[in-house]
């Protein structure tokens, strides 16, 4: 095999991709059901993200390697790991799809919240690496100490966490400040067309495979302080391949006083508001688009997708201010893009936003 990296070999980027669109724009054109769509259960939790990834481990790798192997998924692994050296950390490991591409002088662990994926994992594996363990437990609490491993590495694990920031800052807690944290996932396109069938989507394909595809990586990577050495994007922008590092300092948490009474300020104000005629909804969000509180009868995915637009339109739309609140405390923007009407409200802390979605509540 010729040394040049995968993404200098155009041949096999447009075949990937053109698999890749043609299967998404069949899959929208001949599966997407609105009325099965809008009749799913509400989001999966831990437990039952759990027992999904549990129920698919046996056959989950006949079910995924053609897939891979169409559209390169199985190059770009070998390519990352070959980053990886001395003691690594894999979370999210699953079934050890990535086991034979490690250099063989690696010290690895693989960690996963499903004993049954790992349970899938061949002991003739991991026999040509110098070590190899294997621990459940979930990406979000690592019970490593800090600085512990030369490199950590993640491949379509973010999609499947319940909390994705929290897991990305437990990966850059535990490696060295001179290490590396190696990153392949799926998420959100550069264009909007496809974007949006991952939308309708997202639900369907969560409780079929515990997994969430439509999430912003970049977006979860920067909030979570790591520092992006290298990253290219393929499949429309739905793959990416990140090399990162730990940032200088350790991210510290928000006070959460502070967040708090924050949030306080503003779920008041949606007490007297939300209920105005047209409301269907409401969602409040950090300003990096996380959803803190949502409808009751809204899905996760719905109100992720509005949080992100809303964290887009707090920093770019223009639009007149409403004073709704006495104590002016609160500067509200009422925007409307395409179908999707939104109230936005700003609080004194910039942390804290919220949005009422009024009117249709669609997104085209």
């Amino acid at each position: 095999m010729s040394a040049r990296p995968f993404y200098k070999r155009p041949l096999v980027l447009l075949g990937g991709a053109l698999v890749y669109a043609g299967t998404a724009g069949l899959t929208y054109l001949t599966l997407y059901d609105p009325k099965k769509s809008a009749n799913l259960p509400k989001p999966l939790d831990h437990h039952e993200r759990l027992r999904v990834f549990n129920a698919n481990a046996a056959k989950y790798d006949a079910e995924v390697s053609f897939d891979e192997m169409m559209v390169g998924i199985s190059l770009m692994r070998r390519f990352l790991l070959g980053h990886a050296h001395g003691r690594v950390l894999e979370v999210a490991a699953g079934t050890g799809r990535n086991v034979t591409y490690y250099p063989q002088d690696t010290q690895l662990t693989l960690t996963d919240f499903s004993d049954g994926m790992l349970a899938q994992i061949p002991a003739s594996a991991t026999q040509a690496l110098a070590s190899c363990e294997q621990r459940v437990m979930s990406a979000d609490a690592l019970e490593f100490s800090d600085e512990s491993f030369d490199a950590v590495v993640d491949t379509f694990g973010l999609c499947s966490m319940d909390d994705p920031v929290d897991a990305l800052r437990e990966m850059q807690r535990v490696c060295k400040r001179d290490g590396k944290i190696l990153l392949l996932e799926h998420g959100r396109s550069h264009y909007a067309w496809l974007s949006s069938i991952l939308d309708k989507f997202a639900d369907l394909h969560a409780q079929r495979w515990g997994c969430s595809w439509n999430r912003d990586i970049v977006q979860l990577v920067q909030q979570a302080g790591l520092e992006i050495e290298m990253m290219h994007r393929f499949h429309f922008g739905t793959t990416y391949y990140i090399i990162a590092k730990p940032s200088g300092k350790p991210v510290a948490p928000e006070n959460a006083r502070e967040r708090e009474s924050g949030m306080s300020e503003v779920e008041e104000t949606l007490e007297r508001v939300k209920n105005h005629k047209g409301v269907e909804g409401y969602v409040i969000a950090d300003r990096n688009g996380n959803v803190l509180r949502r409808h009751p009868q809204m899905a996760l995915t719905e109100a992720e997708r509005y949080a992100n637009y809303m964290r887009e339109l707090t920093t770019k739309a223009r639009g007149v201010v409403r004073d709704l609140n006495p104590k002016n405390d609160l500067q509200y923007l009422r925007v409307r893009v395409k179908k999707l009407e939104l109230l936005v409200a700003h609080g004194k802390r910039p942390s804290i936003s919220a949005a009422l979605f009024v009117d249709e509540c669609v997104v085209s």
